[in-house]
Parts: structure tokens; sequence; C-alpha cells
């Protein structure tokens, strides 16, 4: 019960940003939305690592940023996934990225969480 407990703790910003930026996304769809976006995920982030920050978590995030402009700009130039809305330096909407570099270090304390005996 304490490790359900534990995930579900763990799950809360990334539900947060799920609810803040689903909004911004149906409301203003494009350039504006995806600056916003991109600014929310930075703030839970910034409130994420002062809450809790553990060792090597922000390299985590790195790896997680570069496997999503690695991930999500192959599955655009070979799957043909369209981003027609947005333009960016990258591939992707800025927020893409930093989302897999969030969800990672999620994942990693989840992960821990389930491990504690």
């Amino acid at each position: 019960m304490k490790k359900i407990k534990g995930v579900l703790i763990e799950l809360i910003p990334l539900f947060v940003a799920m609810i803040i930026t689903t909004p911004l996304q149906l409301i203003n769809p494009g350039a504006t939305s995806e600056v916003l976006m991109t600014l929310v995920y930075i703030i839970i982030l910034i409130s994420l690592f002062k809450i809790r920050y553990q060792i090597q978590e922000l390299k985590l995030f790195f790896l997680g940023v570069f496997c999503g402009i690695i991930v999500e700009g192959w599955g655009k130039i070979l799957f043909l996934f369209s981003w027609q809305k947005f333009n960016s330096i990258l591939p992707v909407p800025l927020y893409i990225p930093i989302a897999w570099g969030f969800a990672f270090i999620v994942m990693r304390r989840i992960g821990n969480t389930m491990m504690k005996k």
C-alpha cells in the first residue's frame, strides 16, 4: 500500500503538467501555445527539482531531452508525423523534448519507489 501511495505522489507533477498544458494547446494552437507550454514545463521542472532533487537527475533530464529530439524528429521525418502549426528551431515543438526529459525523471522516481523494500 505504501508503494502505491508513493507512486501516486510521484505522478502528481505529471498530472499537473497534463492538466495545465492540455487546455493551452486546445485554446490557442500555434507558436504562442508552444512558448506557453514550454514555459509551463520549465516551471514545473524547476519546482520538481526544488522540492526534491536526487543525484544525477539533471543528467537524466538531458538524456531524455536528447532522446526526445531524436525519436520525435525521426518520427517526423520517416513516418511523416505532422507538426504543421509549429514554427520551431527543432523538428518538433520545443515542449516535446522537455516533456520527454520530464517523463524520464518521473519514470526514474517511480522505479525507485517501486524498488524500495
